[in-house]
């Protein structure tokens, strides 16, 4: 089954894995809405994804679970910890919430209510690591919280254990930079 081939993949690996997961689906990714920072919960089929995941990582001994503090990952990350073998405790780190995507939060990706919020989209979308919409973030602001969470936390790509990351799209992108040393572009 494919939770014990994980846990023995990862307890094949040494003393230390960091793990990284998504939140479950909110009724916000469902009808197409930037969410941004605003904090929506999991819909019925985003439940199902926590538990789903729960499954999965049963068997993993995970020491820590670091969970953005939006309601989407807190709730996926209290579904994993509460049948984890290990009970692993959950730190809620404002560092790792989603990219804010101000005047934008609520929108419809594929149409914008207004022109002008239809240009920030588009400009938005087409340079997410340099565009910073208004009242919002840009790729580099994300990774600059990213890197102070990972400096806060000196031991957590070093130390013993198996921790689990519980974020967002972007910002999982921006942790996967920082841990593999890539370029915003790889």
């Amino acid at each position: 089954n494919q939770e014990s081939e994980l846990a023995k993949f990862i307890r094949e690996r040494g003393p230390h894995c960091l793990i990284i997961t998504r939140h479950g689906e909110t009724g916000w990714n469902a009808e197409g809405r930037l969410q941004g920072q605003r904090d929506t919960s999991l819909n019925a089929r985003g439940v199902e994804q926590a538990l789903t995941s729960a499954r999965f990582l049963k068997n993993v001994p995970i020491k820590r679970i670091h969970c953005s503090t939006l309601e989407r990952c807190r709730r996926t990350a209290i579904s994993i910890a509460e049948i984890n073998i290990s009970r692993p405790d959950i730190e809620y780190c404002d560092s790792i919430k989603e990219t804010a995507l101000g005047i934008l939060e609520g929108e419809m990706k594929s149409q914008q209510s207004t022109a002008e919020l239809t240009e920030h989209y588009r400009s938005f979308s087409d340079d997410e690591i340099n565009y910073r919409v208004p009242d919002g973030e840009n790729l580099h602001d994300v990774f600059a919280r990213v890197e102070r969470f990972f400096n806060a936390r000196g031991d957590l790509l070093t130390g013993e254990g198996n921790h689990l990351i519980v974020g967002h799209r972007n910002v999982n992108k921006m942790i996967l930079k920082f841990v593999l040393g890539l370029s915003f572009e790889e």
